[in-house]
């Protein structure tokens, strides 16, 4: 894409940011508009699981050890083995019961007993899925990032604003009582006026070592995972697709996010954005000439300014 088009497309993106219902999207945090609501308040929520891999069983877990007015319903997963381990998860913590199981999403977005979705798919196919269910009626708790690309993103706000849904994005850090208190410290004047925040993540990237093409799993629908992605041969290592810019982001739409957005909350700049940002990046322990990964180190994380 030509750079005037990016330029555009992330302008276009702050602005429905900024004008998503008054509140911040694009930040992670939980939008709710009253002109509508699935199911009565004393009514339990039936909810699907869209991505059954780890992260998506993880929070199922947490989500029924604390929401006692809800329950799972249905459960899918293109990978036949996270499907069985998803609905098992989700019928053994619901004390048997039923869960239904599909391979395609839209399956569950079809069920009128479904009011709302939990979307933890690899983050291409976030924003797709988001504009089904909207479309379908159904509630969101979509996993950050919001996508691995600015163009998918602005889809996914045009999709909210069109809708009378309630729209959140998964941010723990935003739920730490540390983070919250360092936030109120920083807001208060307290240390002074901040108007420059430097983002810096020590930990290791997602790259994949070369390697051969191989068959596809059995179980395994390949053509579903790539969705909305260009079409590849199986390698194993897309399985682990944080690392690849097709799927993913690697440390930027990982880790990034989450400093991104701690950055832009202490500096009340959720709506606004900033005014200036910076990164650098390079491959240091890996080789990856068709640049097809993301690289392996960002010894200077990033630069956000808030002039």
């Amino acid at each position: 894409m030509s750079s005037n088009g990016t330029e555009l497309s992330r302008r276009t993106f702050m602005n429905l940011a900024a004008g998503a219902a008054g509140t911040a999207l694009a930040s992670g945090a939980v939008q709710a508009q009253t002109t509508g609501s699935s199911v009565g308040a004393n009514d339990r929520i039936r909810v699907g699981l869209i991505g059954t891999g780890n992260r998506g069983r993880e929070v199922a877990k947490i989500f029924m050890e604390n929401l006692p007015d809800m329950s799972y319903v249905a459960a899918c997963d293109v990978y036949k083995s996270h499907l069985e381990q998803g609905a098992k998860l989700l019928t053994d913590g619901q004390k048997g019961a039923k869960v239904d199981a599909y391979e395609d999403y839209r399956r569950v977005l079809d069920r009128k007993d479904v009011d709302a979705v939990q979307i933890a798919t690899p983050d291409h196919w976030h924003c797709q899925i988001l504009a089904d269910a909207l479309s379908a009626g159904k509630d969101v708790y979509i996993e950050k990032p919001m996508s691995n690309t600015v163009e998918r993103s602005v889809e996914g706000l045009k999709a909210y604003k069109n809708s009378n849904r309630v729209v959140q994005i998964g941010m723990q850090q935003r739920s730490g009582p540390h983070f919250q208190e360092a936030a109120k410290i920083v807001q208060s004047g307290e240390l002074g006026k901040i108007s420059h925040a430097v983002i810096q993540f020590p930990g290791a990237g997602f790259v994949n070592p070369p390697e051969p093409v191989v068959p596809v799993p059995e179980g395994l629908n390949w053509d579903m995972f790539q969705g909305p992605a260009p079409r590849h041969e199986f390698k194993a290592g897309r399985l682990r697709w944080r690392a690849w810019w097709d799927y993913g982001g690697g440390l930027i739409t990982d880790w990034g996010v989450h400093l991104t957005s701690v950055a832009l909350w202490y500096l009340n700049a959720e709506t606004t954005g900033p005014q200036l940002s910076s990164g650098v990046s390079q491959y240091v322990n890996f080789e990856n000439p068709e640049h097809d990964q993301s690289p392996d180190a960002f010894p200077f994380r990033g630069i956000t300014q808030i002039l």
